[in-house]
């Protein structure tokens, strides 16, 4: 920020007046205001244009000051704000009255968005409401038999079976004698639920890939490559699974619960009242030092969670708030919420995507996310059996959320509903950060839509051991689909009015356009991706650092540092894709570039065949159904 900064205007247009005109400091105003999202056009080297898209007004300024009010991106007091800029701003120090006078003036100018407007924005009109599609529930598993068992056990406990249109096992196991187990187990289900379950194995499976391609044989390419496992040898294929859900449920809200679960609901052990809006840092973690502990202390719901996840999918955003007691939405609500998260919402926005907790384990590939918790969530880590390391490794935790949350983005969670009635994309088939690479293309389809995330958790107990060296990874993050997921969520439109359809015929395209590109440039853009992700990373860890004394523990201090030193080294050198988890380091960089371009290809033309692809599948699957085909 240039040194001559100041809270003085340079020029004005529009109907608002002079907004440097001297005059007297306004009166202390209480409520809640955020810098709106602008153009920014450059007039001159003294000034620039702001144009609010949503209201039409415009400003023209300097350009320090329009830098300045990007600070201004969450929702606080104008005073505030102003404290917020004179501490950040060196050249702002001592100028609070002034710089407050100067925040006032740009409100009434119209580039201030009100939180009491937001909370009218997303209030539910009378009458306002909309027909729900049914539900069915998918249990997706993986040669783990015992873990199964006690899903299907306790799912018997749960009230709401019946009241779905179907059951389904989806069986990805590689192991011939655990889909003979998982078959039967469906079969032992089946004697005493009141729904059948229906068994889609291997042969189901194969069954509907070839009737799909007999339907689109000018997609054969595309549904194998989404939904046939020989089609990525010996991979593990973490989204196929996933995609065959959403084959089967076309039309449908449907649950998908992976299987080292429990169907039963965890009420969270700190609340707070009312709703939050915000990423996946709101989240918050206790830590217990054994599973007898963990399970001990868990204050068990009366909901169970197929019917929680679909309580409100589907649902408008005003009709969800409303359902979830929330009628009078209140301004302080919103206090410290992006402006921009809140900008693509209004009452309409649909709940596509709903999640809660984990309780047990949190199911991430690895440890090293405790730098995005809150200082309250830290402090119990700190402290708990172990201390940090025990933590790291031991993943017997409640992480999740105090109060129901808003947001844009899905992270991952064990069980999840999704609104299949809507235009959904498919997941990529093999690798980890599948949900992440889904998550982000839901927004970039479905721009205005919301993700619930519950404050109730699942019981989360994997029967293999994990963790056991998370303290010892490395803490730098490394290149894979959830980059992917970044790439595209930071290049979605947010533009009202283009279908989903369209929108995915144009991310299609894009991938197609990226596989294009010449060797040397996709290889600069990987580089680009990871840098600016090490870059957010290293802020995390710095701010974390800023404030860590305070607590009081030398090994979190040193944890913040290795994790800084890491992160700086590896933006110190260029990344290889040899690093990246899941490929052959032996190959190059040039094979591993032709192998990605390759990949990102076909992965382009099976987004394009989509929707095709999920018509045939309600064919196919409706057919099998009503013929008996797909059986217990």
């Amino acid at each position: 920020m240039a040194d001559d900064l100041s809270i003085s205007y340079s020029y004005q247009s529009g109907p608002q007046g002079n907004p440097s005109a001297a005059g007297p400091t306004p009166a202390k105003d209480t409520r809640l205001y955020a810098f709106a999202t602008c153009d920014r056009v450059t007039l001159d080297d003294t000034s620039v244009m702001l144009l609010n898209r949503s209201n039409g007004r415009q400003m023209a300024i300097s350009p320090e000051v329009a830098t300045a009010l990007t600070y201004c991106g969450t929702f606080k007091t104008l005073q505030a704000h102003a404290e917020t800029l004179v501490a950040s701003i060196p050249q702002l120090q001592g100028q609070l009255e002034d710089v407050t006078g100067v925040l006032h003036r740009v409100r009434d100018a119209g580039l201030m968005l009100a939180a009491e407007d937001i909370c009218a924005n997303l209030r539910l009109a009378d009458g306002e409401k909309s027909e729900l599609a049914p539900t069915r529930v998918c249990i997706i598993t993986c040669d783990r038999p015992p873990a199964l068992e006690r899903l299907l056990d306790s799912m018997l406990r749960a009230g709401s079976i019946s009241r779905n249109d179907q059951l389904f096992l989806v069986d990805d196991s590689r192991n011939p004698d655990n889909r003979t187990q998982n078959r039967e187990l469906v079969a032992k289900f089946n004697l005493t639920s009141p729904r059948d379950m229906l068994y889609v194995g291997a042969d189901a499976q194969r069954q509907i890939i070839s009737e799909l391609a007999t339907i689109l044989p000018q997609h054969e390419d595309a549904i194998r490559f989404l939904a046939d496992r020989d089609r990525w040898e010996k991979r593990k294929t973490y989204g196929l699974a996933r995609t065959f859900c959403l084959l089967l449920t076309v039309g449908y809200r449907c649950v998908v619960m992976d299987d080292d679960i429990l169907c039963a609901t965890v009420e969270p052990p700190l609340r707070n009242a009312g709703i939050s809006f915000g990423g996946g840092d709101g989240r918050e973690l206790a830590c217990f030092s054994s599973e007898e502990e963990l399970m001990r202390s868990a204050a068990y719901g009366e909901v169970d969670p197929i019917s929680g996840l679909t309580q409100c999918l589907g649902m408008g955003l005003g009709r969800a708030l409303e359902t979830l007691g929330m009628e009078t939405l209140e301004a302080n609500m919103l206090k410290d919420t992006r402006a921009a998260l809140l900008g693509t919402l209004d009452r309409n926005s649909e709940i596509l995507v709903t999640q809660c907790g984990s309780w047990g384990d949190p199911g991430t590939a690895g440890s090293h996310w405790f730098f995005h918790l809150g200082r309250d969530s830290v402090e119990r880590a700190l402290s708990a059996s172990g201390g940090l390391s025990g933590a790291l490794e031991n993943r017997h935790y409640w992480l999740g959320r105090s109060r129901p949350n808003i947001n844009k983005m899905a992270i991952m969670s064990q069980a999840t509903g999704l609104d299949n009635s809507r235009l959904l994309p498919p997941y990529f088939p093999a690798f980890r950060g599948e949900d992440h690479l889904f998550a982000s293309m839901v927004v970039c389809l479905h721009p205005d839509s919301a993700v619930l995330d519950y404050a109730w958790s699942i019981p989360h107990l994997p029967l293999e051991k994990r963790g056991a060296r998370a303290a010892r990874e490395p803490i730098a993050a490394r290149a894979g689909l959830g980059l992917c997921a970044r790439y595209l969520s930071n290049r979605a439109s947010y533009e009202p009015g283009p279908c989903a359809e369209t929108r995915l015929r144009s991310l299609a395209a894009h991938l197609c356009e990226v596989a294009e590109q010449e060797p040397d440039s996709l290889l600069a853009t990987f580089r680009r991706e990871l840098a600016e992700q090490h870059g957010e990373q290293l802020r995390l860890l710095r701010k974390q650092l800023q404030t860590a004394p305070s607590l009081e523990s030398s090994s979190w201090e040193g944890y913040l540092q290795r994790g800084i030193e890491e992160v700086d080294r590896d933006l110190q050198t260029p990344a290889s894709l040899g690093n990246i988890p899941g490929v052959d380091p032996e190959n190059g960089d040039d094979v591993l570039l032709q192998v990605f371009q390759t990949t990102i290809a076909d992965f382009g033309r099976a987004i394009a065949a989509w929707p095709a692809i999920r018509i045939a599948a309600q064919q196919v699957t409706t057919r099998l159904l009503d013929k008996g085909q797909l059986a217990p």
